[in-house]
């Protein structure tokens, strides 16, 4: 257990979870095992209880009233037991499931949405209960001053103890150009910041932001923000104020300042956007950018840049319902009772669909950073090249398939020093996998979706034996038998049959064989079992 347990770690009363005389009743204990059974009720007996004003209760009623027929409903049981994760020691949360009675079995009474049928265990840090408990509460207030400690100890503990961590950035800081310009945002507290030149010669350690602008009128605000040829004199020789800007671009502003950092890059500052040269000259050198950034600082949660994302966090947002019940754990043959939190939503948090990742420049920018703080819409969550997915509450798995998991197959060193047929092919299989996840991602220009994916080209292109100029519009000529099996997830809107229009108009229309070209998310239906050479 960490010494000095955050607040939000071990004071649970803001959360107000819901107990009552009727769920008070079950009984939740770690020596159960699956199929073991916390309580058994029946339709009548449930509908009872939830009119009785039981939360709990209440909320198990509704989920199956969605999706059951009326006439059958009062033919089924409720049962409750305690779900396990794999290894059967740490509980997951207590699982529910309605069954028709077995003199009806042949009678199906509600049709199945597929939706886990689980209400997810937590306990604070310092509850005795943890121990089979993995979830935690989540932290309600990202801009703490608690929260802050968190990520320092995060950052520096990194830049003083992570070999490998601290070897990518001297590397990445010898072997790459500074950006052009950079802001000062001074110390806490300071009513402005200053867009200063940089240059190679004094090089500084700065952070660096990855946010969304937004779309139509949320765009305008950091339109008026953005650096001109206009106001640069200006904002070099006198400064901006920081409060008069959007609300993410102030907390990217106020993160940099709490970790000890005095210099920031953001793109609409510190790229003069009305002048194509300087536009042309820095856009291509923003992965270099932020490869050598000491942090990216994630507004992951915020949906565009007025919206902020050190604002607190409601228990609805994080949780929908919550509830407190008994549990019993059990060790060295000794009994102990106490009580858990059960969450209405999952609390993984990846599951989270955050706005950062919608959009197409933000995969390349997480993708090449070396430390990342990201704040997330539920969590904090830290990760650099030693540690993965460090969250402040509730928790965080890799899903099988997920975008992470096929970054790490397509991306990681081999074990081996070479690699065979089958495990090329797995790193291949989750390139396509990618390359869906990545085809569905939002942009403002169509022409963007090849170079917004170059560095992910740069990754793979060594681990088959390929140079990255082998990679044409996102097709690999070396596997192109397969790579062109995509098709379209949906067909096109009126409004992307319009843009493709537009953009073969201007000359900037790709070749139709490339999924880049046509709008929208692509699928691959192909099997794992890897054809073709390499």
């Amino acid at each position: 257990m960490e010494q000095d347990l955050p607040s939000f770690q071990s004071d649970v009363t803001a959360l107000q979870p819901h107990s009552c005389t009727c769920c008070q009743k079950l009984l939740i204990h770690n020596m159960s095992t699956y199929g073991s059974v916390t309580g058994k009720f029946s339709y009548t007996k449930v509908a009872e209880m939830a009119s009785s004003g039981c939360l709990l209760f209440q909320t198990l009623q509704t989920k199956f009233d969605r999706v059951s027929y009326p006439a059958c409903r009062t033919r089924h049981d409720l049962t409750l037991e305690p779900r396990t994760w794999s290894d059967g020691d740490i509980l997951r949360g207590l699982g529910f499931r309605w069954e028709m009675k077995p003199e009806d079995h042949q009678v199906r009474g509600y049709e199945d949405d597929e939706e886990e049928n689980m209400l997810f265990a937590l306990v604070p840090k310092d509850n005795l209960a943890h121990k089979f408990v993995e979830a935690s509460p989540f932290n309600l207030h990202p801009g703490s001053a608690e929260s802050f400690a968190w990520i320092k100890k995060r950052f520096h503990r990194c830049r003083r103890r992570h070999v490998e961590c601290e070897k990518r950035a001297r590397e990445n800081r010898q072997n790459l150009a500074m950006p052009k310009r950079l802001l000062d945002v001074g110390q806490l507290g300071d009513p402005f910041i200053r867009l200063l030149e940089a240059s190679d010669d004094a090089r500084v350690s700065f952070a660096i932001g990855s946010y969304v602008w937004g779309n139509g009128l949320k765009e305008d605000a950091i339109k008026q923000a953005q650096t001109t040829k206009e106001n640069i004199g200006y904002r070099i020789a006198s400064g901006i104020e920081a409060t008069g800007l959007p609300k993410s671009i102030q907390d990217l502003i106020e993160v940099t300042r709490q970790i000890g950092l005095r210099y920031l890059w953001l793109d609409a500052f510190c790229i003069v956007q009305d002048d194509n040269d300087d536009k042309d000259h820095q856009f291509n050198s923003l992965a270099e950018f932020y490869k050598q950034a000491g942090i990216l600082i994630s507004a992951a949660s915020a949906s565009d840049c007025g919206e902020g994302f050190l604002q607190s966090r409601t228990v609805d947002r994080c949780y929908g319902s919550i509830f407190e019940l008994p549990y019993e754990w059990k060790v060295d043959g000794h009994e102990t009772r106490g009580s858990l939190l059960l969450s209405e939503m999952d609390l993984d948090g990846s599951t989270d669909n955050d706005p950062v990742h919608m959009r197409i420049w933000t995969f390349q920018e997480h993708l090449v950073s070396s430390r990342v703080i990201s704040f997330g819409s539920r969590q904090i969550k830290w990760t650099c090249q030693q540690e993965k997915n460090s969250v402040d509450g509730g928790n965080y798995h890799e899903m099988i398939g997920g975008l992470e998991y096929n970054l790490r197959i397509a991306f990681s060193p081999s074990r081996y020093p070479y690699e065979t047929l089958v495990e090329k092919g797995w790193r291949v299989m989750s390139w396509m996998e990618i390359v869906e996840e990545y085809s569905k991602r939002d942009y403002s220009r169509l022409e963007d979706r090849v170079p917004a994916f170059y560095e992910a080209m740069s990754l793979l292109a060594p681990h088959m034996g390929w140079t990255r100029d082998q990679c044409v519009y996102g097709i690999w000529k070396t596997d192109a038998s397969r790579q062109l099996l995509w098709k379209k997830d949906k067909p096109l809107t009126t409004q992307e049959v319009e843009e493709l229009k537009v953009s073969a108009k201007d000359g900037k229309l790709g070749p139709s064989w490339s999924w880049a070209t046509l709008p929208g998310g692509v699928i691959y239906r192909l099997t794992a079992s890897p054809t073709g050479r390499y």
